[in-house]
């Protein structure tokens, strides 16, 4: 049976937006946060993009960030609806 680790990228995701539970950030300040800890994790593996490529990849990993924070926060008008809804269920649970 195949076990497989959870993307670091969706981990280093989630450590930012339970962070940010207490206050408002604005969306593309979010995902260059995000974005450059997951740079500093692949550099951590010596994990390398190719200069050449750079801008490529981080226009895709910025996309694929905003695609996560979109599916997170769906059917929410504001980051703090979504973390209000949050703590509320943890209350009732």
């Amino acid at each position: 049976m195949l076990t497989s680790k959870p993307d670091p990228l969706y981990l280093i995701f989630e450590k930012h937006l339970k962070e940010s539970q207490d206050g408002y950030f604005d969306k593309p300040t979010f995902i260059e946060t995000v974005l450059k800890d997951y740079l500093s994790h692949l550099k951590k593996y010596a994990i390398s993009v190719p200069s050449e490529l750079e801008p490529f990849v981080h226009e895709e990993l910025k996309q694929q960030i905003n695609l996560m924070l979109l599916k997170k926060t769906y059917g929410f008008l504001s980051t703090q609806q979504y973390h209000q809804s949050k703590k509320n269920q943890r209350n009732r649970g």
